[in-house]
């Protein structure tokens, strides 16, 4: 469990430094590809470094950030692969127009 808070918290980290960069200077989301390849050659041995993992990472730190500063405790629990799901759910409904309280 230890591991899993550490591996979103980084993500977290990862995704705010993301979006700060890409409003601060411009950045599209061409970066997501760029990123990928920088950080697998710098962490050759870590694994969720993909352009699209990337991509899923920035989705679900717009959707929490906007709830809290931090990583809820309880977002920190859940194992990456489940917020994953939860975002594009989250997504799904929005798209279609639902409203989510």
């Amino acid at each position: 469990m230890s591991v899993n808070t550490q591996l979103i918290e980084l993500y977290w980290d990862l995704a705010k430094a993301i979006v700060s960069k890409q409003q601060e200077a411009n950045w599209g989301d061409n970066i997501f590809e760029q990123l990928s390849t920088d950080l697998k050659l710098s962490f050759p041995d870590i694994n969720g470094c993909s352009r699209r993992n990337l991509y899923a990472i920035r989705q679900w730190y717009l959707f929490y950030s906007s709830i809290s500063e931090f990583v809820p405790q309880a977002v920190a629990q859940i194992p990456w692969g489940h917020n994953r799901l939860i975002i594009s759910k989250i997504k799904n409904k929005l798209n279609q127009g639902t409203e989510i309280r």
